[in-house]
């Protein structure tokens, strides 16, 4: 046998065999996609309050409207 034939007879085998080798690994793998993990529940941390303004004059803390703004400043006189 020559060297040619020897050498194509080697390819085919190693084609063969990387084949077969590809067919087992892509059986072996699972197919099915991954559980998806738990989401962790939604944690709400409680919103601090300001110091109570009742009686003060002062116009609550999260009113940033003219008014109030005037009413503030009047309070603090």
């Amino acid at each position: 046998m020559s060297n040619a034939a020897r050498t194509g007879i080697t390819v085919v085998i190693l084609l063969i065999i990387i084949v077969i080798g590809w067919i087992w690994y892509s059986n072996s793998s699972p197919n099915t996609p991954p559980e998806p993990s738990p989401t962790p529940s939604a944690t709400t941390t409680p919103v601090a309050q300001g110091p109570d303004i009742s009686g003060t004059g002062l116009s609550d803390s999260g009113d940033s409207s003219g008014a109030a703004l005037e009413q503030d400043a009047a309070a603090l006189d």
